[in-house]
């Protein structure tokens, strides 16, 4: 890289350049950095040495990151995590550690096609090529992120915010479906053609009202129907027809 000289040691590395100033990088924390490119990866150079942050723990900055090593709430030991590239640019602007999400308590996961995703301890953030950052606070995150199975989200990644539909529920709505809290069921999932249906009759606020099952089979069969229970009624799909019907 021009314009910046590194020196290699046995526990870490020792970055110097004339933008960042020289700043070593050593222990738990190069082990991460190495595994994420050093100063090649997202994180970039170090601005800052090892220091350490109130409640606990220490810090070492980057260009576009952060790498922390804390024990989070409820833990028996300490971990190594960082929080970088586009990730860290959402959450910086939107309070970083002080913010609704606080603190990272994993390394960001990458799915296919690209898309992004990282637990934080209130919460975690979602990002995507199509609809970028997102932030989902609470159980609709812990519900979420449930559903992620080899790279894959079976509802696809969110494409807002946490949204606040009716009196006392949550939404997060996703590529093929959404995530809905304050039926009395706790989270659950609605997707597909039951999903497209419980739209268009107005969704939460239809006469419907808050969905309180996931979206289930009616049988084990091929084909099998598959319905969605809601407090005033339910809705059926039926994929030898595609029709949607009440009931």
């Amino acid at each position: 890289m021009r314009g910046v000289t590194s020196q290699r040691c046995s526990h870490g590395i020792l970055y110097g350049s004339a933008a960042t100033g020289a700043h070593a990088v050593a222990g738990p924390e190069y082990r991460l950095y190495a595994s994420r490119g050093l100063a090649g990866g997202k994180l970039g150079l170090p601005v800052s040495d090892r220091a350490a942050i109130p409640g606990g723990g220490v810090q070492v900055k980057f260009q576009r990151g952060r790498i922390y090593t804390r024990t989070p709430g409820g833990a028996s030991a300490p971990s190594t995590v960082s929080v970088e590239g586009v990730l860290f640019d959402a959450w910086a602007r939107n309070g970083g550690s002080g913010g609704r999400i606080g603190f990272p308590l994993a390394t960001e996961s990458a799915w296919r096609g690209g898309s992004l995703s990282q637990p934080f301890e209130h919460g975690g953030m979602s990002w995507s090529a199509t609809h970028g950052p997102k932030f989902v606070t609470g159980p609709l995150w812990a519900r979420w992120q449930g559903l992620t199975a080899n790279g894959r989200n079976s509802v696809g990644v969110p494409i807002g915010d946490v949204e606040h539909r009716t009196a006392g529920s949550t939404r997060i709505s996703c590529e093929r479906g959404a995530v809905i809290d304050g039926g009395g069921a706790g989270p659950v999932v609605v997707h597909g053609a039951i999903w497209d249906a419980y739209q268009r009759a107005g969704a939460e606020r239809s006469d419907l009202g808050l969905p309180v099952s996931d979206v289930y089979v009616l049988s084990r069969a091929a084909g099998a129907r598959q319905r969605c229970d809601f407090q005033h009624g339910r809705l059926t799909w039926d994929p030898a027809t595609g029709a949607v019907t009440r009931g």
